[in-house]
């Protein structure tokens, strides 16, 4: 497409091919001191479709009950073939962080 001077040009339209990509959302909600409720959706980014659902209870911390979903969601997209564009989740994963100030 050239857009030179005194010229209207065309339009034309800028597509990303995200056949096969997906979403992931993972939410883990805190029922009692001890369990969790794990919510795991998986969904199709082209037609916007859920593909995977997944509820399940576990007694396991916050953080490992975000992994176990993890696994159980990236397994799904493997053997199906999909490729994972983004993920969310409502759990505060541990972040490194790097100080710039030196010691004596």
């Amino acid at each position: 497409m050239w857009l030179g001077r005194g010229s209207r040009g065309r339009v034309e339209e800028i597509g990303e091919d995200k056949d096969g990509l997906v979403t992931i959302r993972i939410v883990v909600d805190r029922v009692n001191r001890k369990q969790r409720k794990v919510k795991v959706f998986i969904i199709e980014q082209v037609t916007g479709k859920s593909l995977f659902r997944l509820r399940y209870f576990t007694e396991k911390s916050e953080l490992y009950s975000y992994y176990g979903a993890r696994e159980h969601a990236v397994k799904f997209a493997e053997e199906n073939d999909y490729i994972i564009d983004h993920e969310s989740t409502n759990v505060t994963l541990p972040t490194i962080v790097t100080v710039n100030k030196r010691s004596r």
